[in-house]
């Protein structure tokens, strides 16, 4: 349960203060760790496809 409740807390950090703030906070060294706490839904995913192309 604790690990569910961080992931989301992770999660609406990246998406309000971005993943770099994310990462200092968690405590993380490397930002890959940050990256699997970011879980995006659909319409995230579309806006950063529609960002590449």
């Amino acid at each position: 349960m604790l690990y569910l409740a961080r992931h989301e807390c992770g999660t609406k950090i990246c998406r309000e203060k971005g993943i770099e703030y994310a990462r200092r906070l968690l405590g993380h060294t490397n930002i890959t760790t940050t990256q699997r706490y970011m879980h995006l839904d659909e319409k995230e995913l579309a806006d950063a496809q529609d960002l590449i192309e």
